[in-house]
C-alpha cells in the first residue's frame, strides 16, 4: 500500500477542549482509508495569533485560529474584535499566511453538540449548553468542570465522535449560517469578517471542511 503524504496545518486555539478536539480529528483522518493524505499540525493553545506566528516556523499558508464570541457584553465584544485585529496583524507580520477564522457564537461547545444534533435555539448562558451536551452524548455531567475534565471529555465525548459525525456537524453548521442569511439576521463586520452577534452562529466548520478537503475527503462511507 502506498504511503500517504502529509498535509500540515497551523492552529492556534483558545483552550484545552479545542486542542483535544483537533487532536482527535487528526486521529480520525489518519486512521481513515478514504482520504488521500494524512494530516499533521503545529497546534498550540494561544489566544494571540501574533504571538503564535512569532513562536512557530510556518512553512505553509494553512493557518487557522479557533476562538469564541462569548456574548454581546461590551467587554466580550472588545476582546473578540481585538482577536480579529490580531489576526490581521499576524498576516501582515507573515505575508505568506492567510488565516482561516473558526469562531463559535457563543462557545466551542456549540460545535461539539452539532456532531450529534442540530442546535438552532438561542443560548443565554454558556452553562445552558450542558443540557444539550448531556442529551446529545447520553451523559450526565453535573457541571462544566466535570464535562471539561480531560478524562471525561476524551472518553465520553471525543470517543463518540466519528468522521461521519464530523461531516454531519459541517452540514448542520452550514445550515445555521444559511438560515441566518435567509432570515436577514442582524450581522456585523469587523476587519472584513462577517459574523452574527446573536447566537447560534459559527465558522469552525469552514476550517474543518478545508482540512478534510485538503486531505481529499469527500465523504466517510
Amino acid at each position: 500500500m502506498k504511503r500517504k503524504e502529509n498535509r500540515k496545518f497551523y492552529l492556534s486555539v483558545e483552550g484545552e477542549t479545542e486542542k483535544w478536539y483537533f487532536e482527535h480529528l487528526k486521529t480520525l483522518i489518519n486512521k481513515s482509508e478514504y482520504g488521500g493524505y494524512k494530516i499533521s499540525y503545529n497546534l498550540e493553545i494561544e489566544k494571540n495569533p501574533v504571538s503564535f506566528v512569532k513562536s512557530v516556523n510556518i512553512l505553509s499558508d494553512k493557518a487557522f485560529h479557533i476562538f469564541d464570541y462569548e456574548s454581546n457584553n461590551k467587554e466580550h465584544v472588545a476582546v473578540f474584535n481585538n482577536t480579529l485585529q490580531k489576526i490581521k496583524e499576524a498576516e501582515k507580520l507573515r505575508s505568506e499566511i492567510k488565516y482561516k477564522i473558526g469562531y463559535s457564537n457563543q462557545s466551542f461547545d456549540l460545535w461539539i453538540i452539532m456532531h450529534k444534533k442540530k442546535l438552532t435555539c438561542l443560548i443565554t448562558e454558556n452553562s445552558d449548553y450542558l443540557e444539550h451536551i448531556n442529551k446529545a452524548y447520553n451523559t450526565n455531567f453535573k457541571n462544566f468542570d466535570k464535562y471539561k475534565q480531560e478524562d471525561n471529555f476524551k472518553k465520553q465525548i471525543l470517543s463518540e465522535i466519528s468522521l461521519k459525525d464530523v461531516f454531519f456537524a459541517i452540514e448542520s453548521a452550514k445550515g445555521i449560517r444559511e438560515n441566518n442569511e435567509k432570515n436577514s439576521k442582524k450581522s456585523e463586520k469587523f476587519n472584513g469578517f462577517k459574523y452574527y452577534p446573536d447566537n447560534p452562529d459559527l465558522t469552525v466548520h469552514e476550517c474543518v471542511k478545508e482540512m478534510l478537503s485538503e486531505c481529499e475527503f469527500k465523504d466517510e462511507q
